[in-house]
């Protein structure tokens, strides 16, 4: 699939108050918004699951001063359907994650210091040729292939009506009770130090679920098809790059992992990962409450090397859930953004 754009989009920092610009650079990873946006077509039924006869245009939306970009809009065809055109805008906070590390790089370069006041924006500015000529156009190439997904009852998996009015109704995820418990227990244990498994499971085709809530509409009206990432099970990594402040899956973990889904001979793949954000410091006495649920630029980075529908636990703590063990978050991708969602455990 491909995505062409007249513009190249910036990120920009600027010191507050006064606007002065401490940092510009191109904002070139967009390829999960593209990416998105076919998960969202197909999903509505609007466009075929045809990767390489989809195509799309992206074009900055810019707010009232005419320099600063609000939002992105992706524009998607099929070849053979030209005049069913899907459009899906995009909030130019998405660009957050990125504008976040440039600030860190700022603060350990001595530009920024502590108590400093920046904010992040979004600019856009036309790809001009080099030489006189057509106009020149950014694109990018997305490699993808059909979504997977697989038609079963989630009842047969053990999902009742109870698990299913938990999860969120855009985007269902559910997680077997094991993997929750596990996870919180291998937080508990690994302290301070962040800990993570790779997710097993399915995206599932139940039409029971998308009849029995209201599901938010996609383009004049059309309903969202009842899609649900199912996590069946985790694979450990003990190879993984473990510290106090993140966790990294090495490259053949993720091969391990995919083996051993097709090894259960269940139609699983990988779907996602779970990580700590550690839990209360070994190195002392004290009870401290830790809340730390949240969903870094670092953990932005490591989802993008799955599919746009996967699904990302973290367990950290929130004391006013539970002050003595600690809990589950679980993230996916909306609108360009990684968003925290409700989900069922059966």
């Amino acid at each position: 699939m491909k995505i062409v754009s007249d513009h190249q989009l910036l990120v920009e920092l600027v010191r507050e108050p006064g606007g002065e610009l401490l940092a510009q650079e191109p904002l070139t990873e967009l390829d999960h918004l593209g990416a998105e946006a076919r998960w969202e077509a197909v999903r509505a039924g609007r466009l075929p699951d045809d990767p390489p006869r989809l195509s799309g245009r992206m074009t900055p939306v810019f707010g009232p001063d005419g320099a600063h970009v609000e939002s992105i809009r992706i524009e998607l065809q099929h070849a053979d359907r030209a005049a069913d055109v899907v459009v899906l805008e995009f909030a130019a906070a998405l660009a957050a994650p990125r504008a976040g590390e440039l600030a860190a790089a700022l603060t350990e370069n001595g530009v920024l210091q502590s108590g400093d006041r920046y904010r992040s924006l979004l600019a856009a500015v036309p790809v001009r040729p080099a030489a006189p000529g057509p106009q020149a156009e950014w694109d990018v190439e997305i490699c993808e292939s059909p979504f997977p997904v697989v038609s079963g009852r989630l009842a047969d998996r053990g999902i009742d009506a109870a698990v299913v009015a938990a999860a969120d109704c855009e985007r269902p995820v559910f997680v077997a009770r094991s993997v929750v418990d596990q996870s919180i227990e291998d937080a508990m244990r690994h302290g301070n130090q962040e800990t993570g498994t790779l997710l097993i499971g399915e995206l599932v085709a139940d039409p029971s679920l998308g009849a029995s809530r209201a599901e938010p509409a996609l383009n004049r009206g059309a309903a969202a098809a009842p899609w649900a990432v199912v996590v069946s099970d985790h694979v450990g990594v003990p190879d993984g790059l473990a510290s106090n402040a993140s966790f990294t899956f090495p490259p053949d973990s993720f091969r391990r992992a995919r083996q051993l889904a097709e090894l259960r001979g269940r139609a699983e793949s990988v779907v996602g990962t779970q990580h700590s954000h550690g839990w209360r410091c070994h190195e002392c006495m004290m009870n401290c409450e830790i809340r730390n649920l949240f969903f870094s630029s670092h953990d932005d980075r490591m989802a993008r090397q799955f599919p746009v529908y996967a699904a990302f636990l973290v367990v950290g703590g929130d004391p006013d859930r539970d002050r003595n063990r600690p809990v589950m978050n679980c993230y996916v991708r909306r609108r360009g953004v990684m968003t925290p969602v409700p989900f069922g455990v059966f």
